[in-house]
């Protein structure tokens, strides 16, 4: 019986350190788990930013896309009435000289 008493207290012992362990790796998995949901949370945080600033980005890519071509038609009219006025001011030096001849 003294065999099995100490082979029975061995044996718990041997339960109690693997119970110790075993509360050991929860508190550590536990740990990370919470460390991951936190990185995940900060993770999902800088996709929206980021979804945020490119749908900025894009809408001001497009104002100035709209603002280019509405500076190019502005320049387009502006060099027709340039040469309607270099046309008229020829039209007019013909005159001039053929009133002056």
């Amino acid at each position: 019986t003294a065999d099995f008493e100490n082979r029975l207290s061995l044996a718990n012992k041997s339960l109690a350190s693997l119970s110790q362990q075993v509360t050991s790796l929860q508190n550590e998995l536990t740990a990370k788990n919470l460390d991951y949901e936190d990185q995940a949370k900060k993770l999902k945080n800088a996709l929206q930013i980021l979804s945020e600033s490119e749908s900025k980005f894009n809408n001001f890519k497009d104002s100035m896309i709209n603002e280019m071509h509405k500076t190019r038609m502005e320049l387009d009219n502006a060099k027709k009435k340039l040469q309607e006025n270099e046309d008229e001011l020829s039209i007019l030096r013909i005159k001039d000289a053929a009133f002056n001849r």
